[in-house]
């Protein structure tokens, strides 16, 4: 049973000597150690008991830690010393290691106490030994011979010719580099690597051939597993009696551990001193990687760092992008490429690389370290190994199929939780160490610090530069304002461009500086416990001294250690234009949909009215057909008939009015037209008015209907004569116009290019503003009731429109009014209008006509008219009727008169029924609602024959006649 390791513990915490025993204990060592707090105990105990190492803390009550140093090396200079502390620098730390002290270990890690323990108790034995072994090798060869061969440490004995082969080698090269003595026995070099550390071995052995001491040096040899061991030769040449060169002899000691934990040391240095620096964190990784790699000759490393619920590479250096393609993620995946996961949720891991990264280490777990770590000196063993078999979770192999035989796997950690991962792998095998691996993991738990503090750094980084994108990149201005003086302390460029100031102008301005009504200064000073203030549309005054509109949002923050305010500034006058701008447009809207809706009134009407027309137009021309022109009833018969001429003139007014009449559209000279009216204009006019007209003599062509451009010269001189009662000048001027871009009473730009205007000046009283914004509304007057329908100037802005026109007024009180109307100009002649037929006397007809029609009045008073003409009637009352009655027919049925709006059907839909059944049927339509002339002819040919009512009875012969004989076509 090995005997417990005596260890003197300095210390004057007892707390800390109970964690320094249970770090002992936990980490397998088995000891007796013994607590003295001050230099008098320290002093009685090195003398009066025997001990193999002393830890000793560096502050002390009444001592200091080189007063320990001191006695101890007075002592025993072999005693290992190793320094335990929480607060000694790493600087002063190297400075003790030089002075004498063994090794250091942290207080905050003493998971290398057991580590710095044994290596003191290795290198006080190494001291015990190569002082036996001198004082052997002076007494005698067979005595040092001996002596070697017995030592279980480091050192072996080896004797060659001066051929270079072996004649002798002490047993003790078993250990250490597994070989018997036997198979050693070759030639030196046999089992040299080709590491640049042999390159000087033939020269020192030369050297010794030639009876020279040489110097201490080091060789690399390979030992029987693959591993590669460093050694520190020793060799001395051998002479005979005659003092020539026989042999040489040499005592070999193996220093892998020590160069090893130099390697680490100085790795952990300069990992250290890349983690401290000022670099980013992948530039920082990326040269720990080439440290790691270069300082422990791997032959490939990386790290692995957690991303979502995966552990990417984050930085690698020496894998093939084959190895990279397949190792990259560790997630377990089904047949669907969905994630796999554990009974706990978790994500599932794959390959060795999972099991560290679940941190499952302890007894339970043989394959991970104390601190978690995987690590194997041949994983070549476990390739192939059946998968029940493998203690390994989910173990995938990609690193021994790829010829790496030493693989260690260090968990990087931080905040105590497993970030990801340092992986180093080697193809030789050997090449970690229990040590090593616990230096790599102390080495990953800095890494783990810092990967946390420059993660954060970066963050914090990145978030201030989202800031400044954002507070400076955004559309929005953003002012920061002391709560005291109210004085602005910051801008953004947004601020300053909206405020029209620059920065340095802008800043240390008062409040009031920028806001016109003092209501800026109310908003950014209220009481800063108050959170997300807001204001509408506050005026802000610009530098050029123009006044914006901003809604503002305000929060109270502390700025450069001041209770200040900042205020969100949103430019809104563009808001408030588009208001204002909808606003008009939404009584443009109510305008035009009251236009829409007394259009559809008057339309309705005029069906009515029409068809009232016809009936009260057909039977008084019935009696006025019957009475002698010498009677007396005759005058009032043709005043009845006067009124309906009036009447249908009315509703006329109301269709143009409404866009409901059809335009018969000719290619027409203005110029014209305005002559052929001025006589017209004259009878309305009284004597006192002067019209004057100005004709341009290049005027263009327009295309547009002659009478309604008349109603529109006829309502303006009535409208021209009512303004000047007094008398005056009426002036109508012609002219072309170009580019014409017109706001229209509707809003918006109506139309743009080639315009004929047409303009038409009184001298008359004017009208306010007032009047103006509503002289199109229909029935609309500012006449005396009785005096005006309101329908004059909302007819001429229906047919403006109807044709596709603009028109503007200018008027003031007392100035008189110009109408300008602006028809859209075309190219070509005018077209000659055929002369007008004198009117023949009405000629008797023959043939059968079925008449539809609902109105009573309207059907009975053209059957008497058409049986007065020779016709013979049937009628009917609506199609189904029609169809009925039609059906009773047997003989021939040459025409349909009927009229278009029926309960049911449309007289449209009767005749397609009716022509049906009877090839050739000839058809007029009637109508009192023009809008169905409009559909009619849209949806014919020419040729077909529509009447409007109310029907001229003379009209209606004719067309009959025609239609009967053949000389026109009717039908559809």
């Amino acid at each position: 049973m090995n005997e417990p390791v005596r260890i003197l513990v300095v210390e004057d915490n007892p707390g800390d000597f109970r964690l320094i025993e249970r770090q002992l204990a936990r980490d397998g060592m088995v000891s007796r150690c013994r607590r003295v707090a001050d230099l008098a105990t320290l002093t009685d105990a090195l003398a009066t008991e025997s001990w193999d190492a002393v830890l000793s803390d560096y502050n002390l009550p009444g001592m200091d830690f080189g007063e320990v140093l001191t006695l101890v090396q007075k002592r025993d200079p072999n005693l290992p010393l190793v320094l335990v502390s929480g607060s000694v620098g790493e600087e002063r730390a190297v400075g003790l290691l030089k002075l004498g002290a063994w090794d250091f270990v942290l207080k905050e890690n003493l998971g290398r106490l057991v580590s710095a323990v044994e290596h003191g108790l290795r290198e006080a034995a190494e001291r015990h030994a190569r002082r036996e072994a001198e004082a052997a090798l002076r007494d005698s060869e067979e005595k040092y011979r001996t002596l070697v061969e017995g030592l279980k440490t480091e050192y072996f004995f080896y004797r060659h010719d001066t051929d270079g082969h072996f004649t002798y080698i002490s047993p003790s090269v078993t250990g250490i580099l597994g070989y018997s003595p036997e198979e050693f026995s070759t030639h030196v070099t046999a089992y040299m690597t080709d590491s640049p550390v042999n390159r000087d071995v033939a020269h020192y052995t030369a050297q010794s051939l030639q009876g020279i001491q040489p110097p201490v040096y080091e060789v690399e040899i390979l030992h029987r597993d693959g591993s590669i061991h460093r050694l520190e030769v020793l060799e001395s040449p051998v002479f005979d009696a005659d003092g020539k060169v026989v042999a040489v002899e040499g005592l070999a000691r193996d220093i892998t551990k020590r160069k090893q934990a130099e390697r680490i040391q100085n790795l952990s240095r300069e990992v250290l001193e890349i983690l401290n620096g000022d670099g980013e964190l992948a530039d920082s990784i990326s040269r720990i990687l080439a440290a790691v790699k270069e300082g422990l000759g791997c032959d490939a490393v990386g790290i692995r760092v957690q991303e979502g619920e995966d552990f990417p590479y984050l930085s690698q250096r020496g894998f093939s992008h084959d190895f990279m393609l397949k190792e990259n993620s560790l997630l377990v995946r089904d047949a669907k490429g969905g994630v796999c996961r554990e009974a706990d949720g978790t994500p599932r891991l794959e390959c060795t690389c999972g099991l560290v990264l679940k941190g499952r280490a302890g007894p339970a777990n043989p394959l991970l370290t104390p601190g978690g770590s995987f690590w194997t000196n041949d994983s070549l063993a476990s390739d192939g190994l059946p998968a029940e078999k493998d203690p390994r979770l989910h173990p995938r192999d990609e690193c021994s199929h790829q010829g790496y035989a030493s693989v260690a796997l260090v968990p990087i950690r931080g905040k105590q939780r497993i970030l990801g991962i340092m992986q180093l792998n080697a193809r030789r095998k050997g090449q970690f160490s229990a040590e090593m691996v616990a230096a790599l993991e102390e080495m990953a738990c800095h890494i783990g610090e810092t990967l946390v503090r420059k993660r954060a750094e970066e963050a914090l980084a990145a978030s201030e530069r989202r800031y400044r994108t954002l507070f400076e990149g955004g559309g929005e201005g953003i002012v920061v304002v002391d709560a005291e003086d109210q004085r602005l302390l910051y801008a953004n460029l947004a601020a300053c461009r909206l405020l029209g100031y620059e920065r340095e102008d802008l800043l240390g301005r008062e409040v009031t500086d920028i806001c016109a009504m003092g209501e800026l200064t109310g908003i950014l000073g209220r009481d800063l416990r108050r959170r997300n203030i807001r204001a509408e549309e506050v005026p802000c005054r610009r530098k050029d001294g123009s006044v914006i509109h901003v809604d503002v949002s305000t929060a109270p923050i502390e700025f450069d250690g001041r209770r200040c305010v900042v205020g969100f500034l949103a430019d809104v006058s563009e808001r408030r234009r588009m208001a204002a701008e909808k606003e008009k447009l939404e009584d443009q809207l109510r305008q035009t949909q009251k236009l829409e809706a007394v259009g559809s009134l008057a339309g309705g009407v005029a069906h009515d009215f029409n068809n009232l027309l016809t009936g009260i137009k057909g039977y008084t021309e019935l009696v006025l057909d019957d009475l002698a022109p010498d009677c007396a009833g005759r005058e009032d018969m043709e005043g009845i008939l006067d009124l309906v001429n009036r009447a249908t003139d009315l509703t006329r007014q109301l269709l143009i009015f409404s866009r409901r009449q059809p335009l018969r559209a000719e290619t027409l000279d203005l110029n014209e037209v305005v002559r052929d009216q001025l006589k017209m204009l004259g009878r309305l006019l009284r004597e006192n008015i002067r019209v004057d007209f100005l004709p341009d003599p290049a005027l263009g062509l327009v295309e547009a209907d002659p009478g309604q451009i008349g109603q529109i010269l006829m309502n303006l001189a009535i409208n021209a004569r009512d303004a000047m009662p007094q008398g005056g000048r009426l002036l109508i001027e012609t002219s072309n116009v170009d580019q014409v871009v017109s706001a229209t009473t509707e809003g918006g730009v109506r139309n743009a290019g080639a315009h004929v205007l047409l303009a038409v000046s009184d001298e008359g009283c004017g009208m306010s503003k007032e009047t103006l914004e509503r002289i199109f509304e229909p029935f609309f007057t500012t006449k005396e009731v009785g005096k005006g329908t309101g329908l004059g100037l909302a007819t001429v802005h229906g047919i403006v429109r109807q044709h596709g026109g603009d028109i503007r007024v200018y008027s003031e009180p007392g100035n008189g009014t110009t109408f300008r109307i602006y028809l859209p100009r075309v190219a070509g002649g005018p077209r000659t209008m055929p002369e007008m037929p004198a009117k023949e006397a009405i000629v008797p007809g023959s043939g059968t006509i079925l008449l539809v029609e609902d109105e009573p009045s309207v059907r009975l008073v053209l059957a008497r008219w058409l049986g007065k003409w020779g016709y013979t009637v049937h009628q009917a009352g609506s199609p189904d009727e029609a169809e009925e009655v039609a059906a009773r027919i047997h003989g021939p049925l040459d025409l349909l008169l009927t009229d278009v709006v029926m309960p049911g059907r449309s007289g449209f839909d009767l005749y397609d029924s009716l022509s049906a059944a009877r090839p050739g049927l000839k058809a007029v339509f009637m109508s009192g609602y023009t809008e169905e002339s409009v559909k009619w002819r849209g949806s014919v040919g020419e040729g077909l024959l529509f009447l409007e009512k109310p029907i001229d009875m003379e009209n209606l012969a004719d067309c009959l006649r025609q239609i009967l004989s053949g000389e026109r076509n009717g039908g559809r």
